[in-house]
């Protein structure tokens, strides 16, 4: 309640004090309306986080078939190999996995929220780059978004994998976009393991 009493001196400044409190009174009368309240401020937060914070995610296995399967079109799309002590990406956070979410005070929230995830996503050994858009940054020590995008510096790029099911004419298609424009950026290929559930990666790490 006295988080929600501030909130509302800062939004409301023009009301007074006296109806503050009636209206305060009126929520701790009411538990349903602070219910309301509730979830209403709670879509408000997670609007706030989505104009201002933008998401890279990222992971530390190349070979996992589950990635492969859910985030490259079921292997026929490709996976982007990034140098980890190059910027941005050495500012990378791991993502925490947990069985229960993480507890918040809601007057110094930050972007924790955007950091963790339910332990049955543990498989995906993630990492997130997280950034603020320019225009509603608040730090001036966070990653920067124009518009949603982030030109990388040259190098930061150390490999293209093509997925184990990719057809031939986009294998082509992908090793002449390379050479065309990153000659210096290795070109791999993922392939189903013969002897075991799982894929190898030609040539290896």
């Amino acid at each position: 309640m006295a988080y929600l009493t501030e909130m509302h001196r800062k939004h409301f400044p023009s009301i007074s004090e006296a109806q503050r409190r009636r209206v305060a009174n009126d929520f701790m009368a009411n538990p349903s309306k602070l219910d309301a309240a509730f979830v209403q401020m709670e879509k408000e937060m997670y609007a706030a986080l989505s104009r201002q914070y933008r998401i890279y995610c990222l992971t530390e296995d190349p070979a996992s078939p589950l990635m492969w399967g859910h985030y490259a079109a079921s292997h026929t799309g490709i996976c982007l190999e990034f140098d980890a002590h190059c910027n941005p990406f050495a500012a990378a956070e791991k993502v925490e996995y947990r069985t229960t979410y993480p507890a918040r005070d809601l007057p110094t929230i930050g972007y924790e929220p955007l950091v963790t995830k339910s332990i049955d996503w543990s498989y995906e050994a993630e990492w997130r780059l997280i950034a603020e858009e320019c225009a509603a940054a608040r730090s001036p020590l966070t990653i920067k978004t124009n518009n949603d995008f982030l030109t990388l510096p040259s190098g930061a790029l150390k490999s293209v994998i093509i997925g184990a099911l990719a057809d031939e004419t986009s294998r082509r298609r992908i090793e002449n976009l390379v050479r065309a424009n990153e000659p210096d950026v290795l070109v791999r290929q993922a392939r189903i393991a013969p002897e075991r559930y799982g894929l190898n990666i030609d040539p290896p790490f």
